[in-house]
């Protein structure tokens, strides 16, 4: 069995080395994908994405949305590569990792059995767009993994201090095919889980031999709910198509809500600049009156002057 490991943004962790001991080093591959925060010295990190994209229209507009997909786009396209390339049985994401394989199925360039560790995708969404952006784009992510044929397992530790566990349970309500186990542990990368009591191989073998999974299982309306013999809420792709549609009329809205802010602003400041105010006109009125006072007391004087 081949396996893809996609490692987080600081370091690899010890799961590239564990994985190699169980299933041998031909068969595990992980790909250096340069990452970093603050690293200039790597190619990908998220400084580097930065300085790359500043002086772009998109850039100087959005430059953190700019940084994200910079640095999320570099990082899909070299797992786009070790796919075709390496062609693996199963593909493991963490943190990081996690959220470069959720949009590797999104642009189904991997629609395979998948493995992620807690993923942070929502989470770089925080520090990316303005917080009315987050759960549309969010929710446009899970739909589309839930219009593909991968499936996985999530594992996602109860008291994570960098991802909430939340948005693991969110996704794996939306997303078809995912199933979440929740650990009790305070770990973010779960190795005191995964590789100390050796769970790691068994999550794996499992996600391995999923079946494919072809119906979207996630939370609905009550009015287009139909119950299968599995009992839970089964959804059509009709559904998914009007979740689109509905979270697309959302991000229009407040685009052009964003515009015409900006209009009135902008007509704002032009008032500021060609109207003046009452109180501007007063002040100049008062200007005026003052600088008159002082003119006719020189004249007097002047003309006491004169007569001495």
């Amino acid at each position: 069995m081949k396996i893809l490991y996609v490692h987080e943004l600081e370091q690899k962790g010890n799961f590239v080395s564990h994985l190699k001991a169980k299933y041998g080093d031909e068969s595990v591959l992980c790909i250096d994908m340069s990452l970093g925060i603050f690293r200039l010295g790597h190619h990908n990190s998220i400084i580097r994405s930065f300085f790359r994209v500043f002086m772009t229209r998109e850039g100087i507009r959005h430059p953190m949305k700019a940084t994200f997909y910079e640095c999320l786009s570099r990082c899909v396209e070299i797992q786009r590569k070790a796919i075709e390339k390496f062609r693996p049985d199963v593909v493991i994401g963490s943190s990081w990792g996690g959220a470069v394989v959720l949009q590797c199925i999104a642009e189904r360039i991997w629609e395979g059995p998948t493995l992620l560790i807690a993923p942070a995708y929502k989470e770089f969404l925080k520090y990316a767009l303005y917080d009315e952006y987050i759960q549309i784009e969010w929710e446009k992510m899970a739909l589309s993994v839930a219009e593909s044929q991968a499936r996985g397992v999530i594992v996602h530790g109860r008291f994570d201090p960098v991802v909430p566990h939340s948005h693991s349970q969110e996704f794996c309500l939306m997303a078809t095919g995912f199933r979440l186990k929740t650990v009790d542990s305070q770990s973010h990368n779960l190795s005191d889980y995964l590789i100390a009591k050796e769970h790691l191989k068994e999550f794996v073998d499992n996600t391995s031999v999923m079946p494919v999974n072809r119906e979207s299982f996630i939370e609905a309306p009550s009015t287009s709910r139909k119950r299968s013999s599995l009992g839970k809420t089964m959804i059509g792709y009709n559904f998914l198509d009007e979740k689109k549609k509905s979270l697309d009329q959302t991000e229009n809205k407040l685009e052009e809500n964003n515009n015409n802010k900006q209009v009135n602003i902008a007509q704002q400041n032009s008032l500021d600049v060609t109207q003046p105010t009452k109180q501007d006109k007063q002040q100049e009125q008062n200007e005026g009156k003052e600088q008159k006072e002082q003119k006719e007391q020189k004249e007097q004087k002047e003309q006491q002057e004169q007569q001495e």
